[in-house]
């Protein structure tokens, strides 16, 4: 009987193992955008189904980087689709920082494990990862995982929700431009008086 069992659960689940893909997908995000954006997929939209196995990696544009320090933070990088019949289930779920900057003893991964929810979405949410004093800096991040189940399979997502919540949430950006010094200011104003001079003997 037990063998019985086994043999119908294994045929259950051939199906799902013969049609299981490994989705690779990036995207870029600007973060001028706002730190709660949805933005259309890079590559177009994924369609994932149960067993599929699943690596997303954001990258910030421009070479801008976030800072987020300990304070009721939180980020997510969801596939969005179209309507609410996408809740799911996923397992071995895996966040990671790209390029971080760790301070006090921060981590830049996160084993998550399960994550299920809904509502458009499919994706987890990392809460309140950092502990007092803690921040870090990123350039990006890598969600991976396996979907176990999706309400309506297969299902289409055609946009990425990008969201970074917390007390102290900052963007950093690779373009700004240094103010000059007090001591730039004052040699850029002596050579300025030798000019003057000089042009003055002339």
């Amino acid at each position: 009987m037990l063998k019985l069992k086994a043999l119908l659960a294994s045929l259950v689940l051939l199906p799902m193992i013969a049609n299981a893909a490994v989705i690779n997908v990036s995207t870029e995000y600007d973060l001028a955008l706002g730190l709660s954006y949805t933005v259309p997929l890079d590559s177009g939209p994924v369609t994932l189904d149960a067993g599929d196995s699943v690596e997303f990696n954001v990258s910030f544009a421009n070479n801008d980087r976030l800072k987020i320090e300990d304070g009721n933070e939180s980020l997510v990088g969801w596939f969005l689709g179209v309507d609410n019949e996408s809740s799911f289930t996923i397992e071995n779920v895996i966040f990671e920082f790209l390029a971080p900057t760790l301070i006090n003893g921060a981590s830049s991964i996160f084993n998550i494990g399960t994550a299920n929810g809904g509502a458009a979405h499919i994706g987890p949410l990392l809460r309140e990862f950092l502990t007092a004093g803690q921040s870090l800096e990123f350039s990006g991040f890598k969600v991976s995982y396996d979907v176990v189940s999706i309400t309506r399979t297969p299902y289409t997502y055609s946009n990425m929700w990008f969201i970074a919540t917390g007390d102290n949430v900052s963007v950093i950006s690779a373009t700004q431009v240094p103010a000059p010094s007090m001591l730039m200011l004052f040699l850029l104003a002596l050579l300025g008086v030798r000019v003057i001079k000089k042009s003055s003997k002339a």
